[in-house]
């Protein structure tokens, strides 16, 4: 069958192919420049900023193909994803704790939080919807303050700088379903944007050794996301709105008391509603006043029907977050200066309950809470200082502070201070930079309060925040000619991390199962090293090499937990992409990502393992192309190492196999 769909697609690219003149279709993305908005609330230049920035080219998002999010940020420089069947869960730099529902990452679109605040899921954007993706590790984020402790993923749309094509549309196919994008422009001024993203796949059966009794069919997912964005700019003004709509539906691989899910009738529904709005007034002498509102609002529904229990049991969950958020800004040849503060409104609701499996008659609720607009408040403030600007070589004395109340959203935790401070030696297109930074993570809402009447999870609502404090070194090389443009940059860093949250077994429940809470339970600490270079040969080649060592360890645990190690950290990650211009239309890229071995929450350690990655991008003339993707080309046989839960002990989960990707891309 492959055969036979390889062989079909080369006849395409000979049929219809016709010569053109040299025009590639990434030429328009060369001006690209190394800017970066998601450490603070305007562009920085990267070489001036105090964090280690990598950015994910618009090239690379057309030379190397993405089915997923998960699949580009696995595949991004000193990243790790790991997939359980139902989600993903984002590693940085070698720590990746399992089960935290990415509330230890910060996810922005175009500088606005879309992780939701239940868990900490972000919205999933298809990856054609992108422009390029700005990845900061480990830095203090004055933008918004928790969820940044491993890292800040900022996503830059495709409507984000003037958009060069009326219409484009985008079509992949593969063994398991089908992923389709529409965007186009109504006009030019207002500039307005409308885009629809599909997607949809059959799934597949997985047999897990440590379920034994069933294998798992995570069939029937499906997704849609719509978007709507509209931009006015004048010489006073800029203004811009954006909305989007994102649903999800997937199946939960496992269930509650050890029972394996294998029913088509069981789901989880994610849906999302985003919206934001930014403007700006500017004012004499190189300043703004900005004014930013965001609305994200978030429900979970979810239905797991186990017939040998007799019960249906339900989730309805809910999260809200408004917020409003001004600030001043002002630049000069010696200083940049911004203060500002944040008001949100913030809401959640949880409700579990079970129904007859057979007459679907009520049984009993286990919880039914919410509480809604809980006022949270924020301050900030940056000051970039510049020695000697005007000249090629100078010195920034950087620094970032904020302050976050809480009010009475948890118990003991109420307010919280973090600072950033950096000095930075820029000469000849390069730095080098010293940064020390603190950073946190407030507990997520459903490890401070979701619970299920006590037959197996318990709240916590005295949860204190993980707290991290940051040394880095980082050397800064960028690199722009008629030729080629790139940039090579390296990190040594000590991280400590405080007030570790994780999931504790506390007992035995009236069931007879395990009984879990959240509880801190110690401290680690991460030294490591972390390199990326990249260089865009224009017409020719692409590069990028990334590797990243980290030690992590626990330095200091709870009474009541007895860990030696952290588990589903890999030590070493590496990262190479290869692009090559065959001819004047073909294009060939690879890639690979070497993950070292980890250790499960058993202490079970689950070998290394490398996922390689084959590309080709065939130009039949200036507005259509066609692509295939081999994802995972010798089909390697892995395992991820995933959270231990109290009554689900599966440890690990297998890496996606081989799969074929055939794409049309067309934009007039």
């Amino acid at each position: 069958m492959k055969r036979i769909i390889l062989l079909l697609f080369f006849l395409v690219i000979a049929t219809f192919a016709n010569d053109y003149e040299e025009k590639l279709f990434i030429e328009s993305e060369i001006d690209f420049s190394f800017k970066t908005q998601g450490i603070s609330k305007y562009s920085k230049n990267i070489i001036n900023s105090p964090a280690f920035v990598s950015i994910i080219l618009p090239q690379e998002l057309k030379l190397f193909y993405y089915n997923t999010l998960s699949d580009l940020l696995n595949f991004s420089p000193g990243l790790y994803v790991v997939k359980d069947g139902n989600t993903w869960y984002l590693g940085s730099r070698g720590i990746q704790v399992p089960g935290s529902y990415n509330s230890r990452a910060l996810f922005l679109l175009n500088g606005f939080p879309v992780n939701e605040n239940i868990f900490g899921f972000p919205i999933e954007y298809n990856p054609s919807f992108l422009n390029s993706v700005e990845v900061v590790q480990g830095y203090s984020n004055v933008y918004s303050g928790s969820n940044a402790l491993l890292a800040t993923v900022n996503f830059i749309p495709y409507f984000n700088e003037k958009f060069d094509k009326k219409f484009s549309l985008s079509s992949t196919y593969y063994s398991k379903g089908s992923v389709n994008s529409i965007k186009f422009f109504l006009n030019d001024d207002p500039q307005i944007y409308l885009g629809a993203d599909l997607f949809s796949y059959e799934g597949r059966t997985i047999f897990l050794p440590q379920r034994n009794e069933f294998s798992i069919n995570d069939d029937n997912y499906y997704k849609k996301h719509f978007h709507f964005f509209v931009k006015r700019d004048s010489p006073i003004s800029s203004t811009s709105f954006y909305f989007s709509n994102f649903y999800n539906r997937s199946h939960f691989p496992t269930g509650a008391l050890g029972i394996t899910l294998n029913d088509r009738n069981d789901y989880l529904e994610d849906i999302f509603y985003h919206s934001f709005l930014k403007h700006t007034i500017f004012l004499p002498k190189s300043s703004s006043i900005n004014v930013n509102f965001y609305y994200l609002d978030y429900k979970e529904n979810g239905l797991y029907p186990t017939a040998s229990v007799g019960a249906i049991n339900i989730d309805d969950l809910a999260g809200r977050v408004i917020s409003f958020d001004t600030n001043y800004l002002k630049s000069s040849d010696s200083f940049t200066f911004l203060i500002g503060s944040e008001y949100k409104l913030f809401s959640y609701k949880f409700r579990n309950f079970d129904v007859d499996y057979f007459s679907k008659s009520f049984i009993q609720e286990y919880i039914n809470e919410q509480r809604k607009d809980l006022p949270l408040f924020s301050f900030y403030m940056v000051y970039d200082y510049y020695f000697s600007k005007r000249t090629h070589d100078y010195w920034v004395f950087s620094t970032s502070l904020r302050y976050d109340t809480y009010g009475s959203l948890y118990g003991d935790f109420k307010s919280i201070f973090i600072p950033q401070f950096s000095l930075i030696k820029v000469w000849d297109g390069r730095a080098l930079k010293l940064v020390y930074s603190q950073n946190y993570r407030a507990p997520s809402v459903s490890e401070a309060f979701y619970n299920d009447g006590g037959l197996s999870t318990l709240n916590n609502p005295n949860l204190q925040p993980e707290k991290h404090k940051t040394w880095e070194l980082i050397y800064y090389n960028e690199f722009k000619n008629k030729r080629n443009y790139g940039y090579f940059s390296a990190s040594l860093y000590l991280m400590k991390v405080s007030n570790l949250i994780n999931s504790v077994i506390v007992g035995l429940g009236p069931l007879g199962i395990d009984v879990s809470q959240y509880q801190n339970i110690g401290n680690i600490e991460v030294s490591g090293a972390l390199i990326d270079y990249v260089n865009y040969l224009k017409d020719r080649e692409f590069i990028r090499v990334s590797y990243s060592y980290s030690n992590a360890r626990f330095i200091e645990t709870s009474p009541n937990t007895d860990l030696s190690f952290l588990s589903n950290s890999p030590k070493n990650l590496f990262l190479i992409k290869y692009a090559k211009r065959l001819n004047q239309n073909l294009w060939a890229s690879i890639e690979n990502k070497w993950t070292s071995s980890v250790l499960d929450d058993y202490g079970n350690r689950l070998p290394d393992f490398i996922v390689t990655n084959l590309n080709f991008v065939y130009d039949l003339n200036e507005r259509m192309n066609l692509g295939l993707t081999i994802y995972n080309l010798f089909d390697v046989k892995a395992k991820y190492a995933i959270s231990l839960s109290n009554n689900n002990p599966v440890s690990f989960y297998p890496v996606d196999p081989r799969t074929v990707f055939i794409r049309l891309n067309y934009s007039w």
